[in-house]
């Protein structure tokens, strides 16, 4: 903060005054570091960003500003060399080697999962990440660099104007990610509470209308859009999906779930595809959210195969082909499979998800799915 002006008073022997009054209790320290960070001079800490289009990065604006003030932290994000590197998740997981990720020379990394950007111009950015949004701040609460730049934190831990906010798991994640070597391998399950916000409970809905159609093919049809020349309508009683190339894209590639939109038709273009593949890359979307009929302790309770030997019709990636083998083998444990074929939480949940939602899987003792 700048000298105190005032009647009578230099600048200097003002401030000195003050601090003087207040030597020893830290409330000095306390009042111009928050004036300092609410008249806009906060410390600034450049963001460089990786595998984001030009609309995504500026929607990730947004939500970043939204997080600094909340921690008293200017975060402007570039595309050149930046203080802190945020990927998407499925760029990072894909481009492990690449320069872009090697090149990091240390630096913290943030990630988020993929979103559907198109959704925001119905919805707004904020509203848009929900949840993402918390699990990027808890990223950012945890990097010393945040730390030691904020206002809000001390030696005792974040100030209440940050709010309480868990913030361990997912930096550990980014830090397994970072350096290759992930010491609680099996012991952390990605156990914070999920935080499902109100698109999240709308998507779900619709899934769940997709399922009981899968389940009851005598449902009437069912429209889902992700926007404009992006729809999809599931004929249950044919059994088959037609969908927009767009729509297509956002589901298999960006695995985003789609929202309801009645009369809703897809373009002349459409790709019809198989009911139970859809519903397949439903789950592979939908991991983020509740497991089917998931138990308390999902973590530690045994997954049984009801019928993993039809696994590979729908996928032939290696680490889920590697997931089939064991579940063949019999029943296990999210924490053993986990263990066993190497993979990622994150990417284990999606896997579990697609097979309970086709009742490849089931939950030991929870009788029919």
């Amino acid at each position: 903060m700048g000298a105190i002006e005032g009647p009578g008073y230099s600048g200097a022997s003002m401030e000195s005054w003050a601090s003087n009054i207040m030597a020893g209790t830290g409330i000095w320290r306390r009042v111009r570091e928050r004036i300092g960070a609410s008249s806009g001079r906060m410390q600034v800490v450049t963001v460089q960003h990786g595998g984001f289009s030009e609309r995504e990065v500026d929607a990730l604006q947004d939500v970043l500003d939204k997080i600094g003030q909340r921690l008293g932290v200017s975060l402007p994000m570039r595309r050149d060399r930046g203080d802190i590197l945020l990927l998407d998740s499925d760029f990072a997981s894909c481009n492990a080697s690449n320069l872009l990720f090697r090149g990091q020379d240390d630096r913290p990394v943030v990630l988020i999962e993929p979103f559907n950007v198109d959704m925001i111009k119905w919805f707004g950015a904020i509203e848009l990440f929900g949840h993402r949004q918390l699990e990027l701040q808890r990223q950012f609460m945890d990097l010393t660099l945040i730390r030691r730049s904020s206002p809000y934190w001390s030696a005792s831990g974040w100030m209440p104007e940050v709010g309480a906010v868990g913030h361990g798991a997912v930096a550990t994640a980014a830090a397994a990610l970072n350096s290759g070597f992930d010491s609680d391998y099996d012991s952390r399950p990605g156990a914070e509470p999920l935080l499902i916000n109100d698109i999240d409970e709308i998507r779900l809905e619709l899934v769940s209308q997709a399922l009981a159609g899968h389940r009851k093919p005598g449902h009437a049809p069912l429209q889902a859009s992700y926007g404009p020349a992006a729809n999809m309508v599931f004929d249950f009683r044919a059994g088959v999906v037609a969908v927009d190339p767009l729509a297509q894209q956002y589901l298999r590639v960006r695995r985003e779930l789609p929202l309801p939109a009645p009369g809703a038709q897809p373009q002349a273009n459409a790709i019809v595809r198989d009911l139970e593949e859809t519903i397949w890359d439903l789950g592979m979307a939908a991991g983020h959210l509740a497991l089917q009929g998931e138990p308390a302790d999902w973590w530690h309770c045994r997954l049984v195969g009801v019928a993993a030997e039809r696994i590979e019709s729908f996928t032939r990636l290696p680490h889920h082909l590697e997931l089939a083998r064991w579940l063949c083998g019999g029943p296990a444990t999210p924490s053993e499979l986990r263990r066993r074929a190497r993979v990622s939480v994150s990417d284990l949940r999606r896997f579990i998800q697609a097979c309970l939602y086709l009742g490849l899987l089931g939950w030991e003792g929870s009788g029919p799915q």
